[in-house]
């Protein structure tokens, strides 16, 4: 385990902030507390990973790993997944929900993909497949090739919403501040481990409904408890530490291509 003390600094407009979760924590809590599902293995080939998050979308992990298991058996590549006869696929998919949408959208991208002749694996590239936006793009360029990268999707905006006490838009592509905050806690190494932990972390403990704040290693710097325990309210919180932050160049590129404003802390709570 490779613990650290050390938070992350954050920058929102005009002020400098830090964030108090320790630099290793979500990579640390994912190799004690982590969920274990079959994408997650080392060594599974790009595409594969690619349908997981097409799976995941609007879906839970458990419900996933049994069809995903069968499909990646069935289409082993993305020719196969391409010339699927869309009431077969249809059929393997349609307990998760979405069915029809999700089995145009498996077909579409596996077609994009043997066109292409495998995974792309830059941000960009990936971008530009059909079915594949902002957050698939950062998540398979992680789990699938290692970059170092953020992987934000709602589940993580709030975990860092509730940390930080802010109100971001409900749309991640616009979330420019929760982009910003998962930068800023971005490690140097252990980044797979990293995100696989926010979102674990985010599964069982920093839940949309029933939070399990009473467990949670994290709640001294947590804004969201804070104010629901009626002690403080946001600003109080994330206004401790003022320290000065210069963005990584990587970060900045990331950030051009989000819209929207820096949001400021609001009462409002989620």
């Amino acid at each position: 385990m490779q613990g650290s003390s050390d938070t992350a600094r954050w920058k929102c407009g005009q002020g400098e902030m830090e964030l108090r979760v320790p630099l290793y924590f979500f990579a640390d809590w994912y190799c004690t507390r982590g969920r274990q599902f079959p994408w997650r293995k080392p060594g599974i080939d790009p595409f594969k990973i690619l349908v997981a998050e097409v799976l995941l979308r609007q879906t839970r992990a458990e419900m996933v790993a049994v069809t995903w298991q069968v499909l990646v058996s069935k289409y082993a590549n993305a020719s196969a997944l391409a010339a699927a006869e869309p009431g077969e696929l249809l059929a393997l998919v349609r307990g998760l929900g979405l069915g029809e949408q999700r089995t145009a959208a498996l077909r579409e991208l596996a077609a994009a993909v043997a066109a292409r002749g495998g995974v792309p694996g830059s941000i960009e590239e990936l971008k530009c497949l059909p079915h594949s936006g902002l957050y698939t793009a950062h998540a398979v360029t992680c789990f699938a090739f290692g970059a170092r990268v953020p992987v934000v999707d709602l589940n993580a905006v709030r975990v860092l919403s509730r940390l930080a006490g802010i109100h971001p838009p409900a749309d991640i592509r616009r979330a420019k501040v929760v982009w910003e905050l998962a930068w800023s806690i971005l490690p140097p190494d252990r980044v797979q481990e990293h995100n696989y932990g926010l979102l674990d972390f985010a599964a069982e403990i920093c839940r949309s409904r029933r939070q399990r704040c009473s467990e949670c290693p994290l709640a001294s710097g947590c804004a969201y408890i804070a104010v629901r325990a009626g002690t403080t309210d946001q600003h109080e919180v994330i206004g401790r530490n003022r320290v000065p932050y210069i963005p990584s160049a990587q970060w900045s590129q990331d950030l051009m291509e989000l819209a929207g404003p820096c949001e400021k802390p609001t009462n409002h709570l989620w």
